[in-house]
């Protein structure tokens, strides 16, 4: 699951419960009464360990590490009999991704300003800002305090480069954006903003690092309209080699030195190209099997992250201090946290040192991932196919943006109208007390399952009650407004904007998420396969109604980014 986002991003213990792995026995015991013959333990522990090995290096999109992934998908699928459903007669679905990175010859009386030291530019695709400018002698004013009343007139940065104290809070000044703000300054060069002091050190590192873009048509004409002027943060010490005073002793509408050069993106390929995996099960009535319902899981993750680490260490820390991974606040351990991770290394088995820097997402998404394969198998397997087709689709680049899943909505390899629903599964192979409040066996995230159609929501708990499968459903991030904003946050957010209904399931975050820990044997298989067994028939249920589900919701517009 990709991480909250500012801009486009913000700021993961169970034990191995596998029964008889040999032979592929790892049934649950509380699942269906058909489990030995449907979706199992010990086949998803067999691809997972596969799918998210030290030799995945990650399995970042756009990295030949994630091309062998979906190669891995593909071979899988043709073992099990599923259906290409690709482009030309494959399993693959090409998504352009694009690298941008930023240059910049800017300079002050001959003096360079340095890309990362004195400022950040601010662009996204979709978001704010230019993607550069050029300045010849560019004349520069100071705007006041963003957001403040006594600000600058707009008529009076036309042609400028206007300058803007951070926003001023009870607590001082903050990192952070007016809305409206490149609005009101459409006519200026260019929106300088002195928040650098203020932002946190992983954001600026995201502004200035290369970014990895979509790169296709629907892509390039929203970016075409509407540009607006160069957004930078920038450092109060450039603020003061412009103006020759601080920020705040300047007056709204001084005048500072003058600005030269060029600031712009250079755009190359990625290492390797990218790709969706999509396969097929073909539905078993003639008038409904070019109707689809998907299935779908992301194959990407992250890139290794150096320097390595003692492994060990690294899982004290985060289980001590970061309970729910990325999406807790990095901090030092306070003295009472330190003694409790000492306590956990000395308890544990693993004497020898082992330096760790892979990103393997065994549960991000890696157990979503498999979760698909065993879901095709069964079903392929199975004497009575599903009324419906059944589409799996693995997303790539949903760790970048839900890319992937953007350019498949926007470009499907079969008709758009065709899909009924989309059951999305990402992060489902965890849960436990250990992980989540009210975690355990039956714990399970639902996200979205009536924001488009009532009947779809029903019918989750109806399938939940008839098949015996026995969760305790969590809605509370589905909740309007949510912090963690999660109905936005993966794939089925790019189904749901068509107006196509979407059910999310997770089993949530916990210490490892997006961290160096996820690994496979840390995840539950036999949650994972009751998840699994969920997803599935619950895909078969949609798949064999008479009707398509009633969209009885607002459906979200194309041109509005997504709010929870």
């Amino acid at each position: 699951m990709t991480g909250t986002q500012i801009l486009k991003i913000a700021t993961l213990a169970t034990t191995l419960t596998v029964a008889g792995c040999s032979g592929f026995q790892g049934a649950d015991p509380q699942g269906s009464p058909q489990a030995q013959a449907d979706i199992e333990a010990g086949r998803l522990r067999e691809y997972l360990f596969d799918f998210a090995a030290d030799s995945m290096m990650g399995r970042a999109a756009g990295t030949e590490s994630h091309q062998r992934a979906t190669r891995y998908l593909a071979r899988r699928a043709a073992e099990f009999g599923l259906e290409p459903g690709g482009e030309n007669g494959t399993y693959f679905q090409d998504v352009p991704l694009t690298v941008r990175a930023w240059q910049s010859t800017l300079e002050v009386e001959g003096e360079a300003i340095q890309i990362g030291q004195d400022f950040a530019p601010y662009w996204a695709e979709g978001l704010a800002g230019s993607t550069s400018g050029r300045f010849t002698d560019a004349p520069v004013v100071f705007g006041g305090d963003l957001g403040a009343v006594d600000g600058i007139d707009p008529l009076e940065v036309a042609g400028k480069v206007v300058v803007f104290g951070a926003v001023r809070t009870p607590d001082g000044r903050a990192f952070g954006l007016v809305p409206g703000t490149l609005e009101r300054y459409a006519e200026a060069e260019a929106v300088l903003l002195a928040a650098n002091d203020y932002a946190p050190g992983e954001v600026l590192s995201f502004l200035v690092e290369p970014s990895v873009t979509l790169d296709d048509d629907a892509t390039e004409a929203d970016a075409s309209s509407g540009q607006s002027p160069l957004m930078v943060f920038v450092s109060e010490a450039l603020v003061e080699r412009l103006f020759g005073q601080g920020v705040d002793v300047l007056a709204t509408g001084a005048e500072g030195r003058t600005v030269r050069g060029e600031i712009s993106q250079l755009a190359r390929p990625t290492e390797a190209p990218t790709r969706n995996v999509i396969a097929v099960i073909r539905g078993s009535d003639p008038a409904l099997r070019d109707e689809y319902v998907v299935i779908s899981a992301h194959s990407d993750h992250l890139a290794p992250q150096l320097p390595a680490v003692d492994h060990d260490s690294l899982r004290a820390y985060l289980t001590t201090v970061r309970p729910e991974g990325a999406e807790s606040p990095e901090r030092p351990a306070t003295t009472e946290e330190q003694q409790l991770i000492e306590q956990r290394l000395a308890n544990s088995p693993d004497l020898q040192p082992r330096l760790d820097s892979i990103r393997n997402g065994a549960d991000d998404d890696g157990s979503g991932s498999v979760a698909l394969l065993e879901i095709g198998r069964v079903l392929a397997a199975a004497s009575t196919k599903p009324r419906r087709s059944v589409l799996l689709v693995w997303h790539t680049g949903e760790e970048l943006g839900l890319f992937g899943s953007q350019h498949f909505t926007d470009h499907p390899t079969v008709p758009l109208e065709s899909l009924v629903a989309d059951i999305n599964v990402d992060m489902i192979g965890r849960g436990g007390v250990d992980d989540v409040d009210l975690g355990g066996p039956t714990y399970l995230q639902l996200i979205g399952t009536r924001r488009l159609s009532t009947e779809l929501g029903d019918l989750v708990e109806t399938v939940n009650i008839d098949e015996a499968h026995g969760f305790s459903f969590d809605y509370q991030y589905d909740a309007d407004g949510h912090p963690s904003n999660i109905y936005c946050r993966s794939d089925h957010y790019m189904y749901a904007r068509y107006g196509i209904p979407i059910v999310f399931m997770s089993t949530g975050a916990h210490p490892d998420y997006h961290m160096r820990t996820d690994e496979p044997q840390y995840i539950d298989y036999n949650k994972l396969a009751r998840v699994a067994r969920f997803a599935k028939q619950l895909g078969v249920r949609v798949a064999n109604r008479n009707d398509r589900l009633v969209v009885d919701k607002p459906v979200p517009s194309l041109d509005t980014p997504c709010q929870q």
